[in-house]
């Protein structure tokens, strides 16, 4: 357990996904890998539709990195042997060794194949077995009923609604659903369930 509570940019290795830290090179598979707007319906940004508009994203991502202590990852497919994704650490609180996994979003022809999960495995692993978090948090659009089922799949306990919580770039008013997964849980049964699915 790292006695600092400070994610790095490293690279993480799974069976299906690498997750790598995201630079300007990855805008143009990332873009290529998009294949429909509608991937981005429930993040905080509209969805890119050019190279130039990625790699703004990008920029910001870096931009909350150096301001924040965010760590952005692209999602590197090994089958397809491309970038699929992106998916970060943010809300880092040292001082209360917590932070949040959330910025997930994969291309459309890569979901529902177990890549998201997998992401999210290996960043709990790294979250509570590295860092040595107490508290690791997710949360997603109201709307999103498919992304409540994968969190509470991980085995996250869902906390309850932040009503209006985040206004969209389309003028939305997002209810944003929290769910967490505390270090006793994940040391008493949620790692143990997740290694066995992922086999």
């Amino acid at each position: 357990m790292s006695k600092s509570f400070k994610p790095e940019p490293i690279v993480l290795e799974g069976n299906q996904v690498r997750l790598v830290p995201l630079a300007l090179e990855h805008a143009e598979p990332l873009m290529a890998s998009l294949g429909h707007p509608n991937v981005f319906r429930y993040m905080p940004c509209k969805a890119p539709e050019t190279v130039a508009e990625m790699e703004y994203i990008i920029r910001q991502a870096q931009e909350n990195a150096q301001a924040r202590g965010d760590v952005p990852f692209a999602i590197y497919s090994v089958e397809a042997e491309t970038f699929v994704g992106s998916t970060r650490f943010l809300d880092v609180r040292p001082e209360h060794r917590g932070i949040e996994i959330g910025w997930k979003w994969l291309g459309w022809d890569y979901q529902r194949k177990g890549l998201s999960t997998e992401c999210k495995c290996l960043m709990l692993k790294y979250a509570f077995n590295e860092l040595g978090a107490f508290r690791v948090q997710l949360k997603t659009d109201s709307r999103n009923e498919i992304a409540q089922r994968a969190i509470a799949y991980l085995g996250a306990k869902r906390e309850g609604t932040l009503r209006n919580h985040i206004k969209l770039w389309d003028g939305h008013l997002r209810h944003t659903v929290m769910y967490s997964i505390t270090h006793k849980e994940w040391q008493n049964d949620v790692e143990s369930a997740l290694r066995l699915r992922m086999l």
